[in-house]
Order: C-alpha cells, then sequence, then structure tokens
C-alpha cells in the first residue's frame, strides 16, 4: 500500500492547484502558450431515455457515448492495468487519475471482479502487428499465420468463440463494446511475404475453401484481360492453380502487389459479413467497434468494410503528441461512424526528449480530442513504463514498473481529464 498513500498524498497536494475553473495556460513542448482546457459550454446535455446498456448517438452537434442511464458519457480509459496489483488498487489508481474506464480488457477473471466500464477485443484472426514482432523477437512462442477464413474448421471456432463470450457478457452493464480484434495486418506488406494475406492463401494446398476462393476471385478479376494476367504472372490464366513452386509471388510487381491488397480487402469484407451478424446475434445489447485499426493501415475500403457493421471505428494513433485532425475526420466522413481512438501514449523522441516533455504535450491532445466533435473514447496507454525493445523509446506510463508515481504524469493528467469528464457532466 506504500504506493497508494505516496500517489494518495501527492495528489491531494496537487489538487488544490488546479482547483479552479479551468487549468492555468502552459507552454508545450516547443516553448509557445496554448490554450488550456476548458470547462463545458454553457449547452445543457439532457440524458437520452434509459437503455441499460451503452450507446451512441448525438447531442449538442458532436458524438458521445450514452451510459446506462441515458446520461452523456466519454469513456476515457487506462489500457494495459497490470493485474497484479489487484482490482481494488488499480480502482483507485484510476479514480486519482480521473479516469472513468479499464479501456480495452480481455480478462475475463478481471471484469467478473471489476466495477468500471471497459471494451472487451476478440482475437479472431490473430495478425496483428505486434504478434507478429513478439514472434520474431522471440517474445512469444509460435507461429504467424494467416488463417483460412472459409476454413469450416476455422469458422465453428469463431462461432465458439463468440458463445462463451457473449454468454457471461451480454447482461453486463459496465460493458460498453466488443471490438473485432487487435491491429491486424489486412493491407499486405509490399516486400514482406509472412505479412501478406493473399500470399498465405496462395500457398494453400489444392482443394483448400481459401485456395479455391483465390482461384475463383483471380479469374474474375481478369476475365477478358488474359494476356495481361500471363503478363504480370508468368502463366496463363486457364492454366493458373498456383501449385508451390509458383505460389510466392515476390518481390512482386506492382501489378500483382495491388491485385493482393483487393484480394486481402475481399478477404476482410466475406469474414466481417460472416462474423459480426453472429455477434450482434449472440449479444444484440451492447455496441461493436471496428478492429483496433493502426494509422497506416486505415485503408478506406477496408475501413467502409467494417462501416457496414460497426457502430464506431477503432484506431490506434502514431505514438506521438500530434494529433492527426485530418484522418480522423477521413475516417468520419467515409464512414458517418464516430471514433474510438483504443490506445495511445506520448513517447519520448527528438522533439520530446524528457518524461516531462511528454507529460505536458498531454493536456494539449486531450483537447484536440474534446475539439474534434467526433471522438466517444480515448484509451491511455498505460499503467506502468515499457521500453521499446528495437527502438529503445520510452513508453512513459503513470508509474515506472515497480508501481511508483510519476509526478510530471500526476501535474498534467490529473487536472486534464478531471476538466475533460466535466465536460461530458461525469465529475
Amino acid at each position: 500500500m506504500q504506493f497508494f498513500e505516496t500517489c494518495s498524498l501527492f495528489i491531494a497536494a496537487l489538487l488544490p492547484l488546479h482547483g479552479g475553473a479551468q487549468v492555468a495556460p502552459a507552454a508545450s513542448p516547443t516553448g509557445a502558450v496554448e490554450p488550456a482546457l476548458t470547462l463545458a459550454t454553457a449547452q445543457t446535455r439532457q440524458p437520452r431515455s434509459s437503455t441499460g446498456f451503452y450507446t451512441t448517438g448525438k447531442q449538442v452537434g458532436r458524438w458521445t457515448l450514452f451510459d446506462p442511464e441515458g446520461k452523456p458519457y466519454f469513456c476515457l480509459g487506462l489500457n494495459h492495468v497490470n493485474q497484479r496489483f489487484g482490482v481494488a488498487r488499480i480502482n483507485r489508481d484510476l479514480a486519482l487519475y480521473h479516469f472513468n474506464s479499464y479501456g480495452w480488457m480481455d480478462s475475463l477473471a478481471f471484469i467478473k471482479q471489476g466495477s468500471l466500464s471497459y471494451v472487451y477485443p476478440f482475437d479472431f484472426l490473430k495478425i496483428s502487428i505486434g504478434l507478429y514482432n513478439r514472434i520474431k523477437r522471440g517474445d512469444t512462442i509460435g507461429t504467424f499465420r494467416y488463417p483460412d477464413p472459409y476454413d469450416p474448421a476455422f469458422r465453428a471456432e469463431v462461432v465458439k468463440t463468440i458463445a462463451a463470450t457473449c454468454g457471461p457478457l451480454k447482461d453486463d452493464r459496465n460493458l460498453i463494446a466488443y471490438m473485432l480484434g487487435d491491429v491486424p495486418v489486412i493491407v499486405p506488406a509490399r516486400d514482406n511475404p509472412e505479412l501478406n494475406w493473399a500470399e498465405a492463401i496462395r500457398r494453400q494446398p489444392e482443394g483448400s475453401p481459401g485456395k479455391e476462393d483465390y482461384l475463383r476471385w483471380i479469374r474474375n478479376e481478369y476475365q477478358g484481360r488474359e494476356a495481361e494476367f500471363t503478363a504480370n504472372y508468368g502463366f496463363a490464366l486457364n492454366a493458373a492453380r498456383f501449385p508451390p513452386e509458383l505460389a510466392q509471388v515476390s518481390p512482386q510487381k506492382n501489378e500483382v502487389y495491388q491485385d493482393d491488397v483487393k484480394f486481402a480487402l475481399h478477404l476482410i469484407a466475406d469474414f466481417y459479413d460472416f462474423v459480426c451478424p453472429l455477434i450482434r446475434q449472440a449479444d444484440p445489447n451492447h455496441l461493436l467497434f471496428s478492429h483496433r485499426l493502426l494509422h497506416d493501415q486505415l485503408n478506406l475500403d477496408l475501413v467502409r468494410s467494417a462501416a457496414r457493421h460497426v457502430d464506431a471505428i477503432a484506431v490506434q494513433p502514431p505514438f506521438s503528441e500530434r494529433f492527426d485532425g485530418g484522418l480522423y475526420r477521413t475516417v468520419h466522413q467515409t464512414t458517418g461512424k464516430p471514433i474510438f481512438i483504443s490506445d495511445h501514449h506520448i513517447t519520448t523522441s527528438s522533439r520530446l526528449k524528457t518524461r516531462a516533455d511528454s507529460a505536458a504535450a498531454y493536456p494539449h491532445y486531450l483537447q484536440a480530442v474534446y475539439d474534434s466533435g467526433i471522438i466517444i473514447g480515448y484509451g491511455f496507454c498505460s499503467h506502468l513504463d515499457s521500453v521499446g525493445k528495437a527502438s529503445g523509446m520510452v513508453k512513459p506510463g503513470l508509474c515506472d514498473p515497480a508501481g511508483t508515481i510519476h509526478p510530471e504524469h500526476a501535474e498534467h493528467v490529473v487536472p486534464a481529464n478531471r476538466h475533460l469528464l466535466e465536460k461530458f457532466g461525469r465529475k
């Protein structure tokens, strides 16, 4: 409990400094004085009718979540809470920092004990870039493998997972939404066949469902353009079976790469058409968010495929202090859906050299989140510090790995979070 005693005393001493109507303007990391986070406008926010579960909608011209009682709600989550501290301590941590959610949380044991809101992430495909990197580094044992989304065994496992998950969660008032998965590599990497779903399907045995779908797709794609296919692939379309010696089409011509992008988008669209109605059927009470889509994987056709089924687009933004409003506006204009920032941290960099620089940038980023009018939730990463094994850059958490509070983050995170939640009537 020593951590909590230290944390409570520090923040108790700090809060009076920010007890007025707004936080005093602070210098940005570049030295320029920027506007502080301000309190809510005078426009009244009226609750909706109670539904017993979280919903989305617009109020006062902006997108928002509504909590189970129908009150406007902004999901301000702390992702990757360290569960070894226990639920009681984590709840106290989040209350001290004015977070109101565990962020995205996939531990059913923790959820059962917890009392705050959360987003539950599925991971049907298991093709996240994070998993790929952990396996390549040797941090995780296993093989990175793209699934055949048409394989009856794979689909049966998906159905089983949905039933096992939604059964105990469908009546949970703390559950905000399900998320379809974690930063998947859908759009192929141009020069890495390991990160190419089309390449994986081409390598499948003759007669497998995915391989048969690919052959139908490629023949339909090049119908009437047989000479062009031969020029791109080196053999005739009517003979295209892609046996093992011809399955790897890499390094790729640009035309073949574009085919692979289109086929991957075809695969994910079919997968969404399959899996999303199953989730809705198993749990009609809760919202559904897209995959946590990496900012540089935001192909608009991919986003459109997800938007046909989901209530919000979950985005993994760049790990920096720069708020990419243009990116979010494009996604929103393309889909008509609000944005959920699923996981963000402000790492140290050439611009932000110290932890204090990173912490000082937090209120400005959160102000931009609010000003956008289209973002319904923000997940901060994370509870404890971590260091990138490849980059060596520090990802500052609220505490060091031993659980000792960082005063720099307390100074900036506490008032910024409190003021943002005041805007949504969540004091």
